[in-house]
């Protein structure tokens, strides 16, 4: 699974969008009573693997407040310094009216915005940031922006951070013990903490982990199924049968399985809306995959470990948690795939 995930999907409890700004210089406009503000001074901002998990940034402003009565909404703008924020990524601010408010914005999302920005990891990059208010305003039925205002703009530095993956690799029962082809545990951004998903042929199956494909130096192996011992203990053995999610976390020193498969379930497939089919995990792609036949004019979705506790669906062409049956267009067989991380779902016929 040499493959490092280039994606981040962002949601920041639905107040973040990413858009372009237009350029503005801080006008006042009929309707403002007085324009935003920012009050802190930021020191320079260097994200690395340490922090990008637990550090923040902490803003403290003045959101514009106007003197008609009108909805409003704040955003934190982002910009290349010298580009009169055009373009810029928008945070949305979930605090406004009069009085100091903070946000903080965490490693993770600056350094996502970054990443927007088309900025060099591991380089001093020379940012603006301001708060842009404005009027909410229904315009013909779709809700729009007036009366934008804006604060003087605030320099800060930042240096963003490009992850880079790292692996564990597996061996056991499930692989015959060929310690050179098992399957690999990820940590996206080399933290130490590593998951992935095994499928065990029996309860109790033993395996180990490996630092070096094809190597059996350094082993870990566990006396009791949740320390990890480095060089020592016993083989490690799951919990039950079927797919398991591991989550290894090195610095802890520890190992957690939980039962953790994905299946198909409809009237599209060949057991209807009675069992699930499952899927098979693939370590070279990352995605949930299975080929099976279809039946035309009927539907599927995706659940978890056989429960409606968590399923997808497809509601206005978007993969949704809970969202719409999917529809089969004809009879065929059909190469099914889920990619988790981004919510796609694929169903190509063969």
């Amino acid at each position: 699974m040499k493959k490092i995930l280039k994606g981040i999907v962002l949601l920041v409890a639905t107040t973040m969008c990413f858009s372009a700004c237009e350029d503005a210089k801080d006008p006042v406009l009929t309707g403002s009573e007085s324009n935003p503000e920012i009050l802190s001074s930021l020191e320079p901002v260097v994200i690395s693997k340490d922090n990008i998990n637990s550090g923040n940034l902490s803003i403290d402003y003045h959101a514009g407040v106007y003197n008609v009565a009108l909805g409003m909404a704040s955003q934190l703008e982002i910009a290349k310094a010298g580009t009169h924020f055009s373009p810029a990524i928008a945070l949305g601010l979930p605090v406004d009216g009069k009085g100091k408010n903070t946000f903080e914005i965490t490693y993770k999302v600056l350094n996502a915005a970054l990443t927007a920005l088309e900025l060099a990891p591991n380089v001093v990059a020379n940012l603006e940031i301001r708060v842009k208010t404005y009027g909410k305003a229904d315009l013909n039925g779709v809700v729009g922006e007036i009366m934008p205002v804006y604060s003087s703009p605030l320099a800060v530095t930042v240096t963003p951070f490009e992850p880079q993956a790292s692996y564990l690799y597996t061996v056991g029962e499930f692989n015959g013990w060929n310690n050179a082809n098992g399957p690999t545990l990820i940590s996206p951004i080399d933290n130490g903490i590593y998951v992935g998903y095994l499928s065990f042929p029996n309860a109790h199956s033993e395996f180990l982990l490996l630092p070096v494909s094809g190597s059996w130096d350094h082993k870990w192996g566990s006396d009791d199924n949740v320390n990890l011992i480095v060089d020592g203990g016993a083989n490690i053995k799951s919990p039950g049968a079927g797919y398991h999610q591991i989550t290894v976390n090195l610095p802890e020193l520890s190992i957690q399985m939980v039962p953790y498969s994905w299946g198909i379930i409809g009237s599209a497939t060949p057991t209807g809306w009675d069992s699930d089919t499952d899927l098979t995990w693939n370590h070279e792609t990352l995605r949930w995959e299975i080929t099976l036949p279809l039946k035309g004019g009927e539907a599927f979705k995706l659940r978890l470990n056989n429960a409606w506790d968590v399923n997808y669906g497809i509601t206005e062409g978007v993969v949704t948690a809970g969202g719409n049956d999917i529809s089969v267009a004809e009879d065929g067989t059909y190469f099914v795939t889920f990619d988790e991380e981004n919510l796609v779902i694929l169903w190509t016929k063969q």
